[in-house]
């Protein structure tokens, strides 16, 4: 992917896999996917990382530079405590 970036995506509610893609969903019904053809060598790792970042607010390397308009992930990071409480005190 190219231009990509890390957005804040809010709490992880669900974490998924088929035969073509991860998807992961937030607490706002909102899902991104991973293409498991294009990162066919780290998707596994993608997927167990977001398993157990269920319940946690995460951030995630989308395709787009705008967070509302990512269709596509290839990362996820938990946002750290110092940095939930900024954007707590942002929102």
């Amino acid at each position: 992917m190219s231009n990509c970036v890390w957005n804040n995506f809010g709490v992880l509610t669900e974490v998924r896999i088929d035969e073509n893609f991860v998807w992961v969903s937030n607490q706002d019904g909102r899902s991104l996917k991973m293409s498991i053809i294009s990162y066919k060598d780290k998707y596994q790792d993608v997927y167990q990382t977001a398993l157990g970042l269920v319940g946690k607010k995460v951030r995630l390397n989308t395709s787009q530079s705008n967070g509302e308009q990512a269709v596509w992930f290839s990362h996820i990071s938990e946002v750290s405590k110092r940095r939930a409480a900024v954007l707590e005190t942002v929102e």
